[in-house]
């Protein structure tokens, strides 16, 4: 895993960002992007109802409760001016919670930025069975993969700074790399994808927990170890742009 770490310590001579989207260069199970050119968004400030899946499992990003609903604002400040979806840590989300089966090995990239710390959340819940299944970030600012097996030490997420966190999600081999290094090396289980929710985790039915309080810029999956991808360092490039600290 270390070798392949390399690109991100490599200098910024010349961070021109992605002209084309993520989604569309590392070609996910399914994916999210507040910038996707490929889907007309609201209005600034509107709730967002539906967005367009970027992957090619599932269904399209839905939220039929209209209380739940983040919010799309149309310029972040924290992200260079570029778009955001909002989830104010209360019930905000959106999810696909049919038609996905993604057995590991795979990659899950987060790019956003949490606006409060008070309590532990899951900006991204992929698995059922545990409102704790998933990217998991913590009230003392640890990132994690699910509840335990894969945690990093304390401190490393601050509120209101954008960070780009990738978990590499493989049994005993698992690894989670946050802003350009690795943080935490361990086993969070053997657990496929069988759901996404940008926004809580959940267990089962209807019962979600651990709310999201942040912007979301970017999240997606893919099969397998993307730091092997050959358009990986492009990524880097897209994340310093958005205000992460690599």
């Amino acid at each position: 895993m270390t070798a392949t770490l390399a690109y991100w310590n490599r200098r910024r001579r010349r961070d021109t960002g992605l002209l084309v989207n993520p989604l569309d260069v590392f070609s996910p199970y399914l994916g999210f992007s507040s910038e996707d050119p490929r889907y007309t968004p609201p209005a600034d400030g509107a709730a967002i109802s539906t967005w367009r899946n970027g992957g090619s499992l599932g269904t399209a990003w839905d939220q039929s409760v209209a209380g739940s609903r983040p919010t799309y604002r149309a310029s972040l400040s924290a992200f260079g001016g570029r778009p955001a979806m909002e989830c104010e840590g209360t019930d905000d989300k959106v999810a696909i919670l049919t038609g996905v089966s993604l057995a590991q090995p795979f990659s899950v990239v987060f790019l956003g930025v949490t606006d409060s710390l008070s309590a532990a959340q899951i900006p991204f819940g992929l698995h059922t069975g545990s409102i704790s299944r998933g990217l998991r970030v913590s009230n003392t600012g640890q990132i994690a993969y699910n509840a335990s097996g894969l945690v990093s030490a304390a401190g490393l997420i601050t509120a209101g700074t954008p960070f780009l966190a990738i978990a590499y999600v493989d049994g005993a081999g698992s690894a989670i790399v946050l802003n350009g290094a690795i943080v935490a090396l361990g086993n969070p289980g053997a657990f496929a994808v069988d759901q996404a929710i940008i926004g809580a985790g959940r267990s089962s039915g209807t019962t979600y927990g651990n709310p999201f309080d942040g912007k979301v810029d970017l999240a997606f999956v893919s099969s397998g170890n993307i730091f092997t991808h050959p358009s990986i360092t492009l990524l880097a490039s897209y994340a310093r742009l958005r205000g992460v600290p690599l």
